[in-house]
Order: structure tokens, then C-alpha cells, then sequence
């Protein structure tokens, strides 16, 4: 499952990419799930760390940030 993969992602390194792919997929399924509230947790840090990783105009970032505002609509 999607936890599961971003505990192991997550022994790659806090500011590993993979772990902010993971969250972003994790806030996906929430966000399915109809988990809004679960969602819009995971993916404010998938946010924050695809800016830490890419920069705040990188398109990874943007795209994370637009699911991110859909989920709090």
C-alpha cells in the first residue's frame, strides 16, 4: 500500500524525491477515498518538500500544488 511505500521511500532520505512522489500519491488516494481532511495533510507536505527538492516554479511542484487547491475546494 501506498503508507508502506513511503516508510521505505522514506529510509531513502527525508528530501528524497520519492518520498514527495509518495505523499502526492498518498494525498491522490485519500482524496479518492473521499479522506479530504487526510489529503490535504499529505499533500502540503508533498508541497513543501517538491519546493525544498525543485524550486517553487518547477512544473513537479506546480502539478503537486494544483491537487493539492483542488483537494481544498
Amino acid at each position: 500500500n501506498w503508507e508502506h511505500a513511503l516508510s521505505i521511500a522514506e529510509e531513502m532520505g527525508k528530501n528524497d524525491p520519492r518520498v514527495a512522489e509518495s505523499l502526492v500519491n498518498l494525498g491522490i488516494l485519500y482524496e479518492a477515498e473521499g479522506e479530504l481532511e487526510r489529503a490535504a495533510e499529505v499533500l502540503n507536505k508533498g508541497v513543501a518538500l517538491k519546493t525544498i527538492i525543485y524550486g517553487n516554479d518547477n512544473p513537479e511542484t506546480q502539478s503537486c500544488r494544483e491537487i493539492y487547491q483542488r483537494v481544498l475546494r
